[in-house]
């Protein structure tokens, strides 16, 4: 009686260890693209919303939005709290910054009005998500999920029938190594009189 023909024991765990090495190349190969895709996006969007600021700027004469935190300081040169502490240079907080979002962002899908840039690739979440956050301080809301909001919110041009009001959201970009929603640190210069957008 002929034996059966098979592989061995060894056989099969060499075959299993070449795949599982085959698979953590493969997943290290693609974890580090989706960074680096994310991490040349995020630079992009940087540089939409520091040149859309300059242009809202170059066309209205003030920061975004007339009565907001840029504008204040500009208007004061920074208030006495921060000139007391020799400051030239301070960052917009949460607060100021999704109130200056949000001008431009309703600027720019309102038709009657000039858009200074493109919001449709920053990433969008609610106000209350992106108030819960992990333990590291990012919001517990990822990229995909906001980009929905904000595609629904251009389809409907901004109108108080789709699903997020401006009012309700704030904007950014995603991080690259964790894939959560992430606000640009936007830093006002009171000796240039200037604006800067950093990640």
């Amino acid at each position: 009686m002929k034996s059966k023909k098979g592989f061995t024991i060894v056989e099969m765990l060499m075959v299993i260890a070449v795949l599982a090495v085959l698979t953590g190349i493969v997943t290290t190969a693609a974890t580090s693209a989706i960074r680096q895709a994310r991490s040349r996006k995020a630079d992009a969007l940087r540089d939409v919303l520091q040149n859309g600021i300059s242009a809202y700027y170059a066309q209205r004469g003030y920061w975004p939005p007339k009565s907001g935190q840029l504008q204040k300081w500009a208007d004061d040169g920074l208030d006495s709290k921060y000139k007391s502490k020799g400051q030239h240079v301070v960052a917009l907080d949460d607060n100021a910054y999704d109130e200056m979002m949000q001008a431009l962002v309703k600027d720019c899908v309102n038709a009657s009005a000039s858009p200074v840039m493109d919001v449709g690739n920053l990433a969008a979440a609610r106000k209350t998500a992106a108030a819960q956050t992990d333990d590291d301080g990012y919001p517990r809301c990822t990229g995909r999920e906001l980009r929905q909001y904000l595609g629904a919110l251009k389809a409907k041009g901004g109108s108080s029938g789709s699903v997020l009001k401006v009012s309700e959201m704030v904007f950014g970009y995603t991080d690259a190594k964790t894939g959560r929603f992430r606000r640009f640190t936007v830093k006002y210069n009171a000796d240039s009189d200037s604006v800067t957008v950093e990640k």
